[in-house]
């Protein structure tokens, strides 16, 4: 009998509603976030991003990143979601930095190659 009332403790009622409403935010965080773009793909478009935003007016950004995520079938949403992604880990955003640095330098070593 006192395991029954137990149950029926205010402090373990209060206990019981903090887990389930801990359980129900964490749930549910990851029920409306977005999914990530896959790392390579992502890579491809922000190195895309880089080259072109870097002779273009400052003004033109959005357009310009609006229409890359058109060109790869993507959204504003989820390369934000992805962009959050990585930056939230250094080590994380490290990596992705260093594929886009290979892309960068294949881009490079194209257009050198291409003049040639």
């Amino acid at each position: 009998m006192n395991n029954f009332k137990l149950y029926l403790s205010p402090i373990f009622k209060v206990h019981w509603l903090l887990i389930m409403l801990m359980l129900l935010i964490v749930n549910c965080d990851k029920i409306a976030a977005p999914s990530t773009i896959p790392a390579e793909k992502f890579a491809r478009i922000y190195t895309d991003y880089i080259v072109v935003a870097d002779t273009a007016n400052t003004a033109l950004h959005t357009t310009i990143l609006d229409t890359m995520l058109s060109r790869y079938s993507e959204d504003r949403d989820k390369f934000d979601a992805t962009l959050r992604y990585y930056r939230e880990d250094p080590l994380r955003w490290e990596k992705f930095l260093q594929l886009v640095v290979q892309n960068l330098e294949e881009k490079r070593k194209e257009k050198n190659g291409s003049s040639e």
